[in-house]
């Protein structure tokens, strides 16, 4: 008999097992719904990049070929898988990389792998260094997967180097006198200078390797054999190390000459001397000021090596003749560089009574002058009395001319009128100026000489002999000269009576050689090469009386050789036929055995020898041309 206690606990059962039975129906479904939704992840794709295989170096704009192995190793296919590549600076990370490719694998069944190779190439504009190459599978992230943080694998380290050597071109031997030369080249990009030379082509001499990294070379061949056959070749080697030799080239020095100059005192000067100093090569000034102040007659200053921050305005004091004159020189060995700090007008400067003055072996270089270079002029305008003359600069290199005085303030060498008989020799003049009205000669008085010089690179003319203020520009002579790259002509022969242009190179100007401006008159042009210049060759555009003759005109505007002129002499050139140079891309214009240049000038009396020293005829006439052919 049940108590009406037992009988409540009875009544109460039922409700408490119902919600028992509840709970475990609600937790069997929740279950269900949940390993449901798991096992459907678990079904998803899963791409990886499992290996990855690049060279350990490579250069710039260098192709290679890349092997990677991509795997699906989630339960599911993964259809249009695509694969990208990045070059990158980082093995973990391909932010701020450079995509290098794209390749698309296809479908990818669950588990398999699939090997892929791919020819990438390195950017050429990539800089040396340590690279990776990132594979990523499914970079735009159109497959859904299972994991989407796995999909990248870098490659081993990739060293990137510079393994391409620098190309050199235009060779070319100037300022050749009976002991000097100057070798002069370029290359595409910066690089060292040396030049090996020798009386064979086995050389046994090298100049002291210049590190500065230039594009524009040249160096000083000293202590030659006077009268003498020799070879050399230039060398440069860029930042890398990468090295590059140029073919073997000639030149012949000059016959020494009887004139010597009077035996006078040496006196020096060094960036580590002092002006209260004797001035003696153990104890030397300071400054070229200090120097100069104490020269007479026939005295020679020697510079060591050192950047100056100085100018000389016409405080060097006047020589008396060749025989006894000022001289101002590099100290044999030395590299001496003549750069004032901004203010100055000019790098050297001569008026009034100097005259027979010397400057040798200097680097003159204007980046800072106002005006210029170089100027010779003189003290009261109109006075030829106050003009300075008979100034030679020689084996120098003059430079990066401003122009920060304003218009044609950017000359290499500014000769004014009525300073004349000056001579230039186996200068390097180059980038000088910023418009076509600066020159890297501008020459506006007579009888001046520019031989054996490089002219480069200036924003006018190479050589411009003209005067625009009613006086004479007379009796210049420009020989022997490579004239190249100027941003307008090459030269000018303009506004005087008898001005001679011969055995000049000119090529790569906006025009190559021109009579005009001022009435010129019996200008002569003989035995050059023009080549390759824009407008012309040779145009004799105004005045009387020219003389054109024994030129090759070679590949440049047309009609090559141009005469408006009156009275003019044209004939016995090479004008649009191919002269067979021996290799002009390299600036070699040397003439190969068949050329129609050989034997087929006629003889000029003042033209003896080629641009390199060669004597006229080696044939049965002369060569047509700057360079006579030997046999």
């Amino acid at each position: 008999m049940f108590s009406v206690q037992s009988k409540s606990c009875l009544n109460v059962l039922p409700l408490a097992l119902l919600r028992v039975a509840f709970t475990l129906a609600l937790a069997f479904v929740f279950t269900g719904v949940v390993g449901t939704y798991a096992e459907a992840a678990t079904r998803l794709p899963d791409l990886i990049v499992s290996a990855v295989s690049a060279p350990s170096t490579a250069q710039p704009g260098q192709s290679f070929v890349l092997s990677a192995s991509i795997k699906n190793q989630g339960r599911a296919s993964a259809s249009t898988v695509q694969a990208a590549f990045y070059l990158t600076k980082s093995a973990s990370s391909i932010t701020g990389a450079t995509l290098l490719g794209t390749q698309n694998v296809g479908s990818l069944s669950a588990g398999a792998v699939l090997a892929l190779t791919t020819t990438l190439s390195i950017p050429s504009s990539t800089s040396p260094g340590t690279f990776y190459v990132a594979t990523v599978a499914d970079p735009t992230k159109i497959i859904k997967e299972s994991k989407e943080t796995n999909n990248t694998r870098a490659s081993s380290a990739i060293a990137v180097k510079d393994l391409t050597p620098p190309t050199i071109s235009g060779v070319n031997a100037t300022g050749i006198t009976a002991n000097n030369a100057t070798i002069t080249w370029t290359t595409d990009k910066t690089s060292t200078s040396q030049a090996d030379y020798g009386t064979t082509a086995a050389y046994g001499s090298a100049t002291a390797p210049n590190s500065s990294l230039v594009t524009s070379h040249a160096v000083t061949l000293s202590g030659l054999t006077a009268g003498k056959a020799y070879h050399f070749r230039a060398q440069s080697k860029d930042a890398a190390g990468n090295a590059a030799l140029s073919s073997d080239y000639t030149f012949t020095t000059a016959t020494a000459t009887t004139t010597t100059a009077t035996a006078g005192n040496t006196y020096y000067v060094a960036t580590t001397g002092n002006d209260g100093y004797p001035g003696t090569e153990t104890q030397p000034f300071r400054t070229l000021s200090r120097g100069v102040s104490v020269l007479i007659p026939g005295d020679t200053l020697y510079v060591m090596s050192g950047t100056y921050a100085e100018s000389l305005m016409h405080n060097i004091p006047a020589g008396t003749s060749w025989s006894a004159p000022i001289t101002v020189a590099a100290a044999p060995g030395h590299t001496v560089t003549l750069k004032p700090d901004l203010g100055a007008e000019f790098v050297l400067h001569f008026q009034g009574p100097q005259q027979y003055i010397v400057i040798d072996g200097l680097i003159l270089d204007g980046a800072n002058a106002t005006y210029g270079v170089v100027k010779i002029t003189w003290s009261v305008s109109g006075d030829p009395t106050t003009a300075a003359h008979h100034i030679r600069l020689q084996n120098s290199e003059v430079r990066n001319a401003s122009a920060l005085g304003g218009q044609a303030s950017g000359q290499g060498v500014l000769v004014a009128g009525q300073a004349d008989w000056n001579e230039f020799i186996n200068l390097n003049v180059h980038h000088n100026g910023l418009t076509s009205f600066d020159h890297g000669f501008y020459i506006q008085s007579s009888h001046n000489v520019v031989e054996h010089c490089s002219v480069h690179d200036n924003a006018g003319y190479g050589v411009h002999l003209y005067n625009e203020y009613g006086r004479r520009t007379d009796s210049n002579v420009v020989r022997n000269n490579a004239v190249f790259n100027n941003g307008w002509r090459g030269i000018l022969l303009g506004s005087g009576d008898g001005n001679i242009a011969y055995n000049n190179v000119v090529w790569g100007n906006r025009g190559g050689i021109r009579v005009s401006f001022g009435n010129p008159t019996n200008s002569k042009v003989y035995n050059n090469t023009t080549y390759n210049n824009t407008d012309y060759g040779i145009l004799v555009e105004t005045g009387t009386g020219a003389i054109a003759q024994n030129n090759i005109a070679y590949m440049n505007g047309t009609p090559e050789i141009q005469d408006t002129a009156t009275s003019s002499v044209i004939g016995h050139n090479l004008v649009g036929i191919d002269p067979q140079f021996v290799n002009a891309a390299a600036a070699d214009f040397r003439l190969q055995p068949g050329s129609l240049a050989i034997d087929a000038g006629i003889a000029v009396s003042l033209v003896t020898t080629d641009i390199a020293g060669t004597l006229r005829p080696q044939g049965r006439g002369d060569d047509i041309g700057a360079f006579e052919m030997i046999p």
